[in-house]
């Protein structure tokens, strides 16, 4: 076994490698993931679904997740450790808005958009590809 465990992020398609053992809440957070509860495992904000690999189910991902999303690989980013080479979705790329479930309609056009989110204690900006909306690049850091 070694040392080291490969990570992608998906839609982002950044890839990298890591020391086994590393919190994900760590790493996520570097790559624009936001952690409303502060990583206490007490919202669904960080959630990931596990395309390949395996983080295990706790018991207070059991009280907020659904069986068809635990099912389904859905796991919250903030309970887990690269313990394995891990393929990540992340919940936050969804179209749906976390806060009431609202979508958005998309209607594809030339060129970049940027998204910043001014939070509370975070502030993120996300480049968005404008014809596919997928996200090129994401850059987060405290809001202090």
């Amino acid at each position: 076994m070694t040392d080291h465990v490969r990570i992608e992020l998906q839609p982002l398609g950044e890839s990298f490698e890591l020391d086994r053992g590393t919190p994900l809440q760590d790493v996520l957070f570097a790559h624009g993931v936001e952690f409303p509860c502060g990583g206490r495992q007490r919202c669904k904000g960080c959630r990931v679904r596990v395309v390949k690999g395996e983080i295990p189910i706790t018991p207070e991902q059991e009280l907020l997740l659904t069986r068809e999303e635990l099912n389904a690989g859905w796991r919250l980013s903030c309970a887990g450790r690269a313990e394995t080479d891990l393929t990540l979705e992340l919940g936050q790329w969804e179209a749906a808005i976390l806060a009431d479930n609202t979508v958005f309609d998309f209607t594809p056009r030339e060129g970049l958009g940027v998204a910043v989110d001014l939070g509370t204690t975070t502030l993120v900006a996300q480049l968005l590809d404008l014809s596919s909306a997928h996200v090129l690049a994401v850059r987060s850091t405290l809001n202090l």
